[in-house]
């Protein structure tokens, strides 16, 4: 069931196309601190089209804002 549900799925980015788009995001929203994680999560969630790990795309912004 599984095989066939991954199907119709979209395509999840890898972690490296992650730390990208989350540079990108930073650099973009001029983030600086911790404080500044929910327009970045907000953002690069929008932008991956739900292609992204939430949880890896967490963990990637705090390694940048920290």
């Amino acid at each position: 069931e599984l095989k066939v549900l991954e199907v119709y799925l979209p395509a999840q980015l890898s972690r490296e196309q992650i730390e990208a788009l989350v540079t990108e995001v930073i650099a973009a929203l001029g983030a600086k601190t911790v404080k500044d994680m929910g327009p970045v999560m907000k953002e690069v969630i929008a932008k991956s089209g739900g292609a992204a790990d939430n949880k890896i795309v967490s963990e990637v912004i705090k390694t940048k804002l920290a």
